[in-house]
Formats: C-alpha cells, sequence, structure tokens
C-alpha cells in the first residue's frame, strides 16, 4: 500500500559513508547503492520484499534483493541488503530534513520539497531543474539525496502542471522554465537556513539548456551544475536522437534514414507552415514502416508551429557565453 512504501523510504547506512537510499520514484520506488553506484527500480514481492534486476527499469533476473523490518509504527527500520550473494544490515539514519514547500510567481504556483542538511547552517543551496516532460521532485531526488548527504541544502519541485504545482508543462518556454527556477532561488534566499551568496542551479537533460538561462538572467544564481546537458540546438539533438535509438534498437539503415527524412521534413513544415498534408501522410507511412514512435510525431501544425518558435530553434551556445559563473 501507499503508507508501507512511505514507511519504506528513507536512508540506511551499514557503515560510515555507505549508504543505501530508497526514494519515491515518477512510477515506482527505486534505490542507489552507494557504495557501488547501482541504482535501479524496486518491484514489491510483498509487503516487505523487493527486488530488482540489473537494469534500471527491470526486475529479473533478481540481482538485489531487500528484507524490510519495521518498528511497532510500521516505519521500516532496518534493512537486509542482499547483492552478490551477501546480505548485509544496514541501519535507518537521517542526514537531512525535508520540508514541503510552496512559492509563487506570476501565475504560477511551485510546490515542492526543501532538504536541509542536519548540520548547522546556514547551508549553500541548489535548485534542481527537471528534464522533459511531466515529471515530479520524485524524478529529482537520487542526486538531491546525494546533495543533501554532504551538507547542501536541495530545492526539489514539481514541475509546472505536475503534481502540486499548477500552470503547464506542455506550453513553457525555456524562460517560462528559467523563470521557475530563479522563483526557487528566491525563495530560498527568503530562508535564514540558506545562505544567500551560495545558491546555485543543476539542469539535467533539457534543464541542461535551462540552467545556464536563468543564471545569466540574475546574479543571484552564484554556480551551474548541468548533467546530460545538450550544447546544440534541440532541433540538432532530435535528429541524433532518433537516429542512435534506433540504430541501438536494431532497426536497418533504410530506415533510420526515412525517420531521419521525417525529422528533416518535420522541421521545415515547423518553420515554414506549409506542407502539413504531406507531413501526415508521412506519418502514415512511419506508421506502417515502424518507426513512427521514434520521431515525436505531431498532433496539430499549431503545437507544431509553436515549438519551432520556441524550443526547436534554441540556440544554448550564446548563453553558454555569457555564463559568468
Amino acid at each position: 500500500t501507499s503508507d508501507d512504501l512511505v514507511g519504506l523510504y528513507g536512508t540506511y547506512e551499514w557503515a560510515p559513508g555507505k549508504v543505501l537510499l530508497i526514494a519515491p520514484g515518477q512510477d515506482q520506488p527505486v534505490y542507489v547503492d552507494y557504495e557501488t553506484g547501482r541504482t535501479g527500480a524496486l518491484f514489491a514481492l510483498g509487503r516487505d520484499e523487493y527486488v530488482a534486476g540489473p537494469s534500471v527499469s527491470t526486475g529479473f533476473p533478481v540481482v538485489v534483493r531487500l528484507q524490510t523490518h519495521r518498528d511497532a509504527a510500521g516505519r521500516v527500520d532496518r534493512i537486509a541488503f542482499e547483492r552478490r550473494g551477501k546480505t548485509t544490515q544496514a541501519i535507518r539514519k537521517a542526514f537531512y530534513s525535508e520540508i514541503p514547500v510552496r512559492y509563487s510567481h506570476s501565475d504560477v504556483s511551485i510546490a515542492g520539497s526543501l532538504l536541509l542538511p542536519s548540520g548547522p547552517g546556514p547551508h549553500p543551496a541548489i535548485v534542481m531543474i527537471h528534464g522533459s516532460g511531466g515529471v515530479t521532485r520524485d524524478a529529482l531526488r537520487p542526486f538531491a539525496d546525494h546533495f543533501a548527504r554532504h551538507g547542501v541544502a536541495v530545492l526539489i519541485t514539481d514541475k509546472r502542471g505536475t503534481g502540486l504545482s499548477t500552470g503547464r508543462w506542455v506550453r513553457a518556454t525555456f524562460d517560462d522554465l528559467a523563470e521557475d527556477a530563479l522563483a526557487g532561488v528566491r525563495y530560498l534566499r527568503s530562508r535564514p537556513e540558506i545562505q544567500a551568496s551560495a545558491i546555485g542551479v543543476h539542469g539535467m537533460s533539457l534543464g541542461g539548456w535551462v540552467a545556464p538561462l536563468a543564471a545569466i538572467k540574475s546574479r543571484e544564481v552564484s554556480f551551474v551544475v548541468v548533467e546530460s546537458a545538450p550544447v546544440m540546438t534541440p532541433l540538432e539533438h532530435e535528429r541524433l536522437r532518433v537516429e542512435t535509438t534506433m540504430r541501438a534498437d536494431g532497426h536497418k539503415g533504410e530506415t533510420i534514414a526515412q525517420a531521419v527524412a521525417f525529422m528533416d521534413q518535420k522541421f521545415e513544415v515547423a518553420r515554414t507552415g506549409q506542407g502539413w498534408e504531406r507531413l501526415e501522410a508521412a506519418m502514415a507511412s512511419g506508421a506502417r514502416a515502424g518507426w513512427l514512435s521514434y520521431v515525436n510525431a505531431p498532433t496539430t501544425l499549431d503545437s507544431l508551429r509553436w515549438n519551432w518558435e520556441h524550443i526547436f530553434s534554441y540556440d544554448p551556445l550564446p548563453v553558454l557565453a555569457q555564463l559568468s559563473v
């Protein structure tokens, strides 16, 4: 049940610096073994038994097994952590507190969690910026946990239009998302536990475009961390994504070439507004040929044109050249 999972989430230590994190993921619980760096989704076999497989989203063959022990209140206080045939007893330990927060800017209300380290403050802090899609604060927890355990406060949020936040992420520009991040910076500056001169932003994937943009918009951003961050336009990134993903999935050269040609056609229609009917015919061909699921097929000409104006044509290089932190 959801109560059982809430009682499971936390950090568990079996030796100094050797920590297991169990956290809510975007779709199901995740674990991070900080000794080996292994991470992945957890699959429940029962109330107190969980397994994980060899890759991030698979459960079998089993390579990790967790057996939990609960206190009288139903909260897990220790975990038998089995990997490579060896079982370790990990004890729950709190390295930081988690405080629910909410703040607003413009017409958007952002909900999130502030992870405050247990040691004395004021703390340096990081505002974490999401990757693409409708993702909540839970997508950010593994890195946030790592920062918070090492003395850095972390603000993780539900992206606008997800979780408890208002607004719409589908029509959010890079500028909109940068302003959301800066609202988080301003919120942190209002808290006495935070060192106002040491607040930075962390952006992963799509957030790697947004974080530097936020930093050049405000002198209140002290540092930038980017992870899996593109330094090309979204147009170039999407074209490469289609080609490399299809190749990795075993598609043949001719099929890949058709999909990449469709991407070029899609971007030309996005730029000019001309040729939507031919693009729809190409999408029908792609469905028959098996490549349509790779190309992020547009649903309307209006949405395609909007994405051209606000997303596809964004060039991160001038922004990166302006970074002074």
